[in-house]
């Protein structure tokens, strides 16, 4: 981001007694995006998550912060970031959405800006709890079978350079994912006409990956499937056009 681009920020408050991973695949489900827990100097607990908008210039950014804990419930902050380049036409109309849908996920919420002092061991403790929590689900996510997914993702190259792709639409455009001959292609259409473009097949596998990170992982609890059930889901979506 520029000096001179657009940049909006907007935050709501809200209480619940549920784990703090529950509160977190429930706002994930909510924006669509998932949230990556970011190490913190200060000791807090923070996920957050980066994605490029279909409704306006430049790209939005969500974050969940454990704000306190308490012994009945535990305070959360969301918020919603977003810039790009200028655009004075639209920029007031970018923002109502953006509004729109922050009320729209901590809709349900008990929503409170009530931040009353509460016991730094008790926070300490909740944020141990879930980063332990979160390692064991990840531990046991990772014990997949590695000569599968490869297979897998043969398939789903050798179908690309056969003439399969993957396409996405929604109102505001979508995209297509295909082999040009030569290189593997994610090109936008409708609102961005955004392109990327990768030869090295390792390189394409991982953003394939982050594509369909979302939508191969979002019927999962607690978010954390077998990889190779990933690599299912993605090998499911490739069409003949």
């Amino acid at each position: 981001m520029t000096p001179n681009d657009w940049a909006f920020r907007a935050e709501a408050h809200f209480a619940d007694s549920r784990p703090v991973l529950d509160v977190k695949y429930n706002i994930e489900k909510r924006v669509r995006l998932l949230l990556d827990r970011e190490p913190e100097p200060s000791g807090a607990l923070v996920f957050r998550g980066k994605q490029k908008s279909y409704t306006m210039a430049g790209a939005t950014a969500i974050e969940l912060r454990l704000e306190a804990a308490y012994e009945t419930h535990n305070l959360y902050a969301l918020q919603i970031d977003a810039s790009g380049p200028r655009d004075p036409a639209k920029e007031k109309m970018w923002e109502q959405n953006l509004r729109r849908s922050l009320d729209g996920w901590v809709s349900g919420f008990t929503l409170t800006d009530a931040l009353v002092p509460f016991s730094p061991g008790l926070y300490r403790q909740v944020v141990d709890d879930t980063i332990a929590r979160e390692l064991e689900l990840k531990n046991r996510a990772s014990k997949d079978d590695d000569d599968a997914i490869r297979a897998l993702q043969e398939t789903i190259l050798d179908g690309l350079r056969g003439g399969k792709k993957f396409s996405t639409a929604h109102h505001e455009g979508g995209t297509i994912i295909s082999f040009d001959g030569h290189k593997f292609v994610l090109q936008d259409y409708g609102e961005s006409n955004d392109r990327e473009e990768f030869v090295a097949d390792a390189k394409f596998l991982a953003r394939l990956r982050k594509f369909y990170d979302w939508e191969s992982r979002r019927d999962w609890y607690p978010h954390a499937p077998p990889e190779i059930e990933a690599w299912r889901y993605i090998e499911r979506r490739m069409r003949v056009f």
